[in-house]
């Protein structure tokens, strides 16, 4: 299953194991993933009586029965999944657009549990599909964005487009741990209007509660084994219903694929694929009839003399065949008898201002009835015709659930005090531009509510789009009324103005020289598409390269030479361009000339101003023990090191380590902000999206890690300074010097000198080792050598954007292949045939202009925008490269290399191989539009087709040798 990591934030998260590749390619009609020696047979079919439910719907007659799958998309072109795939669509800031590949592999994975095509011999089947794949239609929608993570907007719009569909049952392999009211209240509508739910229950072997799972109106699926075990990993508890097979599961994964995952990502549609099943039987059914017949018809042989199993089984194992024959005996032989009511748990707490379900099933469980509510003290507690338990007042009631002549009671105690009592808006930015994600801080009282989270609407979401427990999202210009509630009730609301994004930034005065000891003052501004400044934050600021050789106002743009050389002064728009992630920045370089002057010295007793505090950020709410324990633990790890190996150091540095911890740990504890402490970004070590240190703290901590380098190895037993302070000098030095700067164009090795100039500036001035410490810190933040590997450009900023590549060329080669593949991949793979030669006309001037830009930055934003006119001009869309496109490229150039052996090259031979392997490599791993990788497969093939095998060799050197010998002699004299 994939992680819903918060209420705003669902994260997918694939299966936990993953074997090889099948490699099927079978002549006859049989689907070789059905066949038992395969060794990934899909052993589903038998531990659910899939084919035995088949049979019985072939007898009895069946209807066909729309499913939909929410996950993260669908490869629209396997083999297997044509013929039952109805329709995609990729559902992104709550609009949903259609679509025809699979952001990752786990959706077409799940899609093919549910619906693949039996017996075209090309792989395994769905669940629901039918000996005459007559029995499902597919609906897909992807809820997955660039950055892997779902959001409540596009999930719930995502259940709406369902809903349109007249889909009846919906799987979703997805969930976390927190509680999502509108999401929630999404579907109970859908439920109400006859849709069926079915969800993972999670991989974390644990029985904490996971959302959407949790929720009364759906399944929540646990996972079993091969051998009808619970698998290792599978969540389970009082919430979970039931369990499927989702160990090792096979099914279909894009690029004509097959492989098996494991996770209750995979169990879960095995069931939806039998809720089909069952609504194919009887198609008259309510969910709540549905999730009868499902749990109590679930098969219990391993639960001994359990009912409900809340550690492992849930109800039991899905059976097909039962619940498809209890479904047809629903349907010719209709009845309200009721034998018994069973319930989950005969206790229930209930925090005042709250809603909890009692969760029931009714015997038989083909019984048409219906059960209604009742509560014995009203004025504690209600309870509505779902079960839902509301708590009023503290205290005690007995909620009683009947069906025909037969009645179960609850006991149900009221807990006090655990609802919010109010909530505030912090901070909410009431101006943002298009494109724009802004976070808003709401402090939600008491801290230790129930539920803290808060849940977001917008009135217009076309003009912004709001997004429970994180901000908003601007679409288009125009204003709207942005609604924050609790789920008890409370609201905050606020008006949010929209405006266009920064398109260019429009320099009104510069100059190309200025003379040692004048002034000059730039002059720009940020305007939008249509060359105007109506944008939502206005203005710009300035920066320059090498503060040695001159300085620059940040605010007012006035560049003072201090000495001659030459300096690139940066201009960046205050505002967003409309990716709503990056600031527009032009270059202007400057040549400085002439001798400088002997200034003045300042006074050395004149008092420095004192500087504000100029930190914008979030106040630190109900968050502020955690982040401020993180920030805490953070510094603490880092000084454990000297705790436990104290005799490894001398007694000034132990000093300094004493001394800078309190610091750090006083820094912490007078934080207001969280931008004081933390800062989204990539974890070192995990590489995946983490709170990361920020400001003073990283600052602190990097101090705390050159201290920990000053052992007496360094500073010797006695202490001196000096050979320390040499050694720390002559390390940076050494890594200065070590720094390719061959590939940097001039502004970036400026950026380069500068940061390293200021490293060992500081690090000799400094007079003690905490000073030391404080400078070597700061030079962690220079750039490292680069390791020649092309990692691609992703979420890369200013110079770091040369270091994660080889050098410039690198980038400007990525760049322009960027431009290249819309041309020579997107369009011919739309067949647009019209104005090419126009087009190719106009690439070249780009790719021009990109060799001519000197900052990296520039160069993306140029690459986008050429980009977009193309777009504009041919109407062919340029998609960005998903995890599935690279699998599937991936595939294919394992494909190509697999027919190839080292055997039959010489070593010459095989260099070339290998370099044009390395090259599609390397065009995979940096890519970034779908056209980089069209028929990458197919060009490779083609670059290694034209390299000679060893045999190819000989004979060529053979006829060479056959010619020479057979020349007719040259005359020597007359």
């Amino acid at each position: 299953m994939r992680k819903f990591k918060t209420a705003l934030a669902i994260t997918l998260c694939a299966g936990l194991c993953v074997s090889s590749v099948t490699g099927v390619s079978a002549k006859t009609m049989a689907d070789p993933l059905l066949d038992k020696k395969n060794p990934d047979y899909q052993y589903q079919f038998d531990e659910v009586n899939v084919m035995k439910a088949w049979k019985l719907l072939k007898e009895k007659g069946y209807s066909k029965v729309k499913v939909g799958v929410i996950d993260t998309g669908v490869d629209t072109h396997h083999e297997d999944l044509k013929k039952n795939l109805k329709e995609y669509v990729r559902v992104t800031k709550g609009v949903e657009k259609k679509a025809v590949d699979d952001a990752d592999m786990h959706g077409t994975h799940v899609s093919g549990i549910i619906a693949a095509t039996y017996g075209n011999g090309k792989g395994g089947a769905g669940v629901a599909t039918g000996y005459d794949n007559d029995m499902v239609e597919l609906y897909v929608a992807s809820v997955q964005d660039d950055d892997g993570q779902i959001n409540d907007v596009d999930l719930i719009r995502a259940i709406e487009y369902m809903k349109e569909k007249g889909v009846k049952v919906v799987n979703m392999s997805l969930g976390g741990y927190s509680y999502d009211d509108n999401v929630h209240k999404a579907l109970r509508a859908a439920y109400d209007a006859g849709m069926v739910f079915i969800a993972a229950s999670g991989n974390e072997d644990t029985n904490k509660d996971s959302s959407p799972a949790v929720f009364t109106e759906v399944l929540s699926v646990n996972s079993s084994d091969y051998y009808n075990e619970p698998s290792y990993f599978s969540n389970y508890g009082m919430y979970s219903d039931i369990s499927a097979p989702g160990s090792a599961v096979p099914s279909t994964i894009p690029g004509n694929r097959y492989v098996p995952f494991s996770g209750t990502s995979m169990a879960s549609p095995v069931v939806a694929g039998v809720a089909s099943l069952v609504l194919s039987a009887n198609k008259d059914l309510t969910p709540r009839q549905v999730y009868n017949i499902l749990c109590g018809t679930a098969n219990r042989s391993k639960m001994g003399s359990k009912f409900f199993d809340d550690k492992e089984y849930g109800y039991g194992i899905v059976d097909a065949y039962a619940a498809v024959k209890a479904a047809y005996e629903m349907k010719e032989h209709p009845s309200d008898k009721v034998d018994g009511i069973f319930v989950k748990s005969k206790t229930l707490t209930v925090p005042k201002g709250y809603e909890v379900a009692v969760e029931t099933l009714i015997l038989p469980y083909t019984s048409t009835a219906d059960i209604t509510w009742s509560s014995s003290d009203e004025k504690v507690a209600t309870v509505d015709k779902d079960g839902y338990v509301k708590g009023l007042a503290a205290g005690h009631t007995t909620v009683t659930a009947k069906a025909g002549d037969k009645e179960v009671n609850v006991s149900v105690n009221v807990a006090e005090d655990t609802a919010p009592t109010s909530i505030e808006i912090l901070k909410a930015k009431k101006v943002i531009s298009v494109g724009e994600m802004a976070v808003t801080t709401v402090k939600i009282t008491p801290e230790d509510a129930f539920v803290t989270e808060y849940y977001a609407t917008s009135s217009d979401k076309n003009v912004a789009v709001a997004y429970s427990n994180l901000g908003v999202r601007g679409i288009k210009p125009g204003k709207a009324t942005i609604t924050l509630s609790t789920v008890n009730g409370l609201e905050e609301k606020y008006e949010v103005t929209v405006k266009p994004a920064v398109s260019d930034i429009k320099i009104t005065k510069k100059t190309a020289k200025l003379q040692v000891g004048k002034k000059f003052k730039f002059a720009a501004e940020a305007i939008n598409s249509s060359g105007k400044t109506d944008v939502a934050e206005k203005g710009v600021e300035w920066t320059v390269t090498d503060s040695r050789y001159a300085k620059i106002d940040k605010k007012t743009g006035e560049l003072t030479a201090k000495k001659a050389g030459k300096v690139f002064v940066k201009v960046t728009s205050k505002g967003l361009i409309e990716d709503g992630t990056h600031n527009m920045v032009k270059i202007l370089k400057v040549d400085l000339t002439g001798k400088a002057k002997e200034m003045p010295k300042k006074p050395a007793d004149k008092a420095l101003k004192k500087s504000k505090n100029t930190v914008k950020a979030s106040h630190i709410v109900s968050s502020e023990a955690m982040l401020k324990s993180k920030a805490s633990d953070l510094i603490d790890t880092v000084y454990a090191d000297f705790a436990s190996n104290r005799t490894k150091y001398t007694p000034e540095v132990l000093d300094a380590v004493v001394k800078v911890k309190k610091e750090a740990l006083k820094y912490i504890l007078d934080a207001k902000y969280d931008t004081e402490l933390f800062t989204g970004g990539a974890d070192e070590e995990t590489e995946e999206d983490s709170q990361v240190p920020t400001g003073k703290l990283a600052d602190y901590a990097n101090q705390l890690k050159a201290l920990s380098g000053y052992d007496i190895l360094k500073t010797g037993p006695k202490y001196n300074f000096a050979k320390l302070k040499d050694d720390v000098y002559n390390t940076v030095k050494e890594a200065y010097k070590s720094v390719d700067k061959k590939g940097l164009n001039e502004y970036y090795a400026q950026i380069v000198d500068a940061a390293y100039s200021k490293a060992l500036a500081d690090i000799k001035k400094a007079k003690n080792v905490i000073e030391l410490s404080i400078a070597e810190g700061k030079a962690a933040d220079a750039p490292a050598p680069n390791d020649l590997e092309i990692k691609g450009i992703r979420n890369i900023k200013d110079y770091d954007a040369v270091y994660t590549n080889n050098d410039i060329k690198a980038m400007k080669k990525i760049l322009k292949r960027q431009l290249d593949s819309y041309v020579n991949g997107a369009l011919k793979k739309a067949g647009y045939k019209k104005d090419l030669k126009g087009l190719k006309k106009d690439l070249k001037a780009y790719k021009k202009d990109i060799d001519n830009t000197l900052y990296v930055g520039e160069m993306f934003t140029k690459t986008e925008n050429y980009i977009k006119k193309m777009v504009k001009k041919t109407g062919v869309l340029y998609e960005k490269v998903s995890i599935g496109d690279m699998n599937k490229a991936n595939a294919e150039i394992d494909k190509v290399m697999s027919g190839f052996d080292i055997k039959n090259y010489s070593t010459k031979g095989w260099d070339k191989v290998k370099a044009a392997y390395d090259d599609a490599s390397d065009t995979l791993n940096s890519a970034w539009y779908k056209g980089e990788l069209y028929k990458l497969g197919d060009r490779l093939k083609a670059k290694i087709s034209k390299v000679k095998t060893l045999k190819e060799e000989k004979a060529a050197k053979a006829a060479k040798a056959s010619k020479k010998s057979n020349a007719p002699a040259k005359k020597t004299g007359k």
